[in-house]
């Protein structure tokens, strides 16, 4: 008999409940204490994580920030920043319930761009929720490729 897998909570969470997160799946090469970020903070600034059963098995950072190749596509735009999920969570819909939820928030803030310098090995995830590609490969030193991706965000009717 196969058995369903557990449910997925989306919810907002404090940024200091990122760090850990990053440093583990993302960043091992910094202390926790570097995956703190300035902008964490920064007004309109906000967090989502997902939980399975009470723990935290996934999370995304949106940031209001301008991207200067960006800039004439749209105002208010947001930045996707250290978005990860737990090795044996990945391929069962995290990551698109973390977007599609932001999606809701970013619409209701005005954004009309999210924009995020995605890794190689996740460029066909982010393809597939409509992002597109707005720059050729660069390297981002310990971590690997990455391109300039981008999505519209539709106003609320």
């Amino acid at each position: 008999m196969k058995v369903a897998p557990a449910k997925f909570n989306i919810e907002s969470i404090p940024a200091h409940a990122t760090w850990e997160f990053r440093q583990r799946i993302l960043l091992p090469h910094l202390t926790v204490d570097e995956c703190r970020f300035t902008n964490d903070a920064s007004p309109g600034a906000f967090h989502l994580g997902a939980t399975r059963d009470g723990q935290l098995v996934g999370i995304a950072s949106f940031l209001p920030e301008l991207n200067e190749q960006l800039s004439y596509l749209a105002k208010n735009p947001f930045r996707l920043r250290q978005m990860a999920t737990l090795p044996e969570v990945r391929r069962q819909g995290v990551g698109r319930k973390i977007i599609e939820t932001a999606y809701s928030y970013l619409q209701l803030k005005g954004c009309e761009l999210l924009w995020c310098h995605a890794r190689e090995k996740a460029f066909p995830f982010y393809e597939n929720l409509g992002f597109t590609y707005q720059s050729g490969v660069f390297e981002v030193p310990h971590i690997g490729p990455h391109r300039l991706m981008a999505l519209e965000i539709a106003p609320i009717d």
